[in-house]
Parts: structure tokens; C-alpha cells; sequence
């Protein structure tokens, strides 16, 4: 189920540390004072929501072929770092945009 569809008592808290864990390793793989902050945030927020959550486990997965995939919190972050570096005009501050 994805995590936006969950309900669990504690929800909020997870996905503030989850959220700030991702943030906090971006801001020390990339130049974060470059890139619009506010878009980060959110694309973070879409990350969580749209990965797959087990409430009983409390644990991210990845469904394989009815198998459950533990979805490290590493690996979120990792998948945040190269999404961003593989769109990053679309993250960029516009005064930090290459002349065109």
C-alpha cells in the first residue's frame, strides 16, 4: 500500500524523519543553495508518498512478483540524489540558470 494510503498512529513522525533524513543528505551531496528548496521538499514528499509502506513492519518496500523488497531509507536517498542530478534545470534556482 502506498504510504499516502496508510493510516497508522505515528504517520506524521515517520515521514518528518524520513523527509529530513533525504533532506539532509541532499544538502551535503549537492551544492543545496543552488536549487529551489521549496521543490526539493516536495519532490520528496512525492517520493514517500508513492513508495509502498508496510505498517506492520514499518518498513518501505518494493513488490516483486508478490515478494515484499525492503526499501532501505539509504536507498531513498539515493534515488532522491540521482533524480535531482538527472533534472536538475528543473531544481535550479532561475538565478542560478545557465544563460540560454
Amino acid at each position: 500500500m502506498k504510504f499516502k494510503d496508510c493510516k497508522f498512529n505515528g504517520k506524521r513522525d515517520v515521514r518528518k524523519e524520513v523527509k529530513a533524513d533525504i533532506s539532509n543528505f541532499l544538502k551535503r551531496e549537492i551544492p543545496y543553495t543552488l536549487y529551489n528548496e521549496g521543490l526539493i521538499l516536495q519532490y520528496i514528499d512525492l517520493l514517500i508518498d508513492e513508495t509502498d509502506y508496510d505498517v506492520r513492519r514499518k518498513q518501505f518496500y518494493y513488490k516483486v512478483n508478490w515478494v515484499k523488497i525492503d526499501i532501505s531509507v539509504k536507498l531513498l536517498k539515493n534515488v532522491a540524489l540521482e533524480y535531482i542530478k538527472e533534472h536538475r534545470m528543473e531544481f535550479l534556482l532561475e538565478k542560478n540558470m545557465p544563460a540560454q
